[in-house]
Formats: structure tokens, C-alpha cells, sequence
């Protein structure tokens, strides 16, 4: 299984066949591998290490039928990589990449479960990151859920939510709204900055790479505007 788990790992490696044959990728061998190991289970595989493995054959597969918007596949490959895995190994600290492995197949399932609308294994699937997870680490599974709520129409949860999370982020937030004072001097502030940079500099500025985190507060900030406009 050594060498399997070496050769399932090359992304997208072709093996080239002859003029009129199609080429067979080693991800879609890696899927019809991974269907036969579940349909077996897990109950007939001996051995912690090979349920990990398996299990990240679960979950590489189910990043594949994601990248392709497959999200209803994508959430069974998750969900049979987890029954592999089992949930005790968030608390077994001598499992190799165990919480990785985890986190990797909850948050997967998590998103899956969000793009098909199903609103209580999001909450189900992101609930065990946010007991495992470190709370910078969580945030995009608190995104996840985010999302979820405001698709039920719950605005208000998502407000409270939202502004906690950027409490927690070091953002200060008033607990009432800014007057006349408080206004002009944003802003001035923001007139400020805004003037220390030329235009094109400006321009430019949507070519620069935005890290995880960045891209997470838009995300985050995106589902309060959302939520506030519909609740306006």
C-alpha cells in the first residue's frame, strides 16, 4: 500500500496511450480504487494506518469531484473518508497527520454539505472543527456556517456571529453606532491614506496576491454586508 499511496499521490499524471485511445489519468484509477475500498469498508481493513490511508484516498477524490462542481459526490467521498478515519482520531496524538487528515475531510464535507444545502451537516461537520481546530485555523469553517445560516434566512444570527468573530480577530467593533464626530474623522483618516497612493498605484493594487487571511476577512465582511441589506 506503500507504493500505492506514492503513485495515488501524483496529481494529475497521464499515462499516454496509442493514436485513438483515451488517456487515463492516475486520478480517475485512484477513484475506481477508492470505490472498491468502500464498498468493502472499513470494518474489513486491519490496521489504523490503512484506514488513514484509505481515508485520504477519500479525501483526495473528494477534491476532485469539488474542483468539478460534483459537490453530491464530493460529500459521500468525504463522508466515507471520515467512516474510515473514525472520530476518535481528533484525540489520538500518536496518528501520524491524524488532525490534518481530519480536518481536511470535515471542513470538505463541511463545504460539500453547504453547496447542496444541507444546512444541518454543516453545522454538524463544522462543529467538530470548531472543538479541534485553533480558532485561526476554524475560520473558514466559521465561514461555511455563515453561509448556511444566511441561506435559511436567519440574518440576525449571522450579524451577531459576524461581529463576535471579528471581536475575536482584534477588530473594535462599538456597541452603537457612530455619531457626526466619530464619521468625519473616519473619514478624514480614510481620505488620508487614500491620498499617499497615485492612481495607478491604486489601479494596480487589484494585481497584488491577498493571502488566506485577508481573503477570509472579505469573506466574512461580504456575508455581514449581505445579511445587513436584507435585514434593512
Amino acid at each position: 500500500t506503500e507504493s500505492l499511496e506514492i503513485r495515488f499521490d501524483q496529481m494529475y499524471i497521464s499515462e499516454s496511450k496509442s493514436a485513438g485511445e483515451s488517456v487515463i489519468s492516475e486520478r480517475s484509477l485512484l477513484s475506481i480504487a477508492t470505490d472498491h475500498i468502500n464498498s468493502a469498508g472499513p470494518d474489513f481493513i486491519v490496521g489504523q494506518p490503512q484506514k488513514e490511508l484509505f481515508a485520504k484516498w477519500n479525501l483526495l477524490v473528494g477534491k476532485e469531484m469539488a474542483n468539478i462542481s460534483n459537490f453530491g459526490s464530493a460529500l459521500h467521498y468525504y463522508e466515507e473518508g471520515i467512516r474510515f478515519i473514525g472520530d476518535g482520531v481528533w484525540l489520538d496524538e500518536y496518528i501520524t497527520n491524524g488532525k490534518k487528515l481530519c480536518f481536511g475531510l470535515y471542513e470538505g464535507a463541511a463545504a460539500a454539505s453547504l453547496a447542496t444545502r444541507k444546512g444541518d451537516l454543516v453545522e454538524y461537520y463544522t462543529s467538530f472543527i470548531f472543538q479541534h481546530a485553533s480558532f485561526e485555523n476554524s475560520l473558514p469553517s466559521w465561514i461555511i456556517l455563515m453561509l448556511s445560516i444566511e441561506s435559511s434566512g436567519r440574518y440576525n444570527e449571522v450579524l451577531e456571529k459576524g461581529i463576535n468573530l471579528f471581536r475575536r480577530l482584534g477588530f473594535v467593533i462599538p456597541l452603537s453606532p457612530p455619531g457626526p464626530t466619530e464619521i468625519m474623522a473616519s473619514l478624514l483618516s480614510t481620505s488620508q491614506m487614500a491620498s499617499s497612493f497615485t492612481l495607478s498605484q491604486i489601479v494596480d493594487s487589484r494585481h497584488y496576491p491577498i493571502d488566506d487571511h485577508k481573503r477570509n476577512l472579505f469573506k466574512l465582511y461580504t456575508a455581514l454586508i449581505i445579511s445587513t441589506y436584507a435585514l434593512s
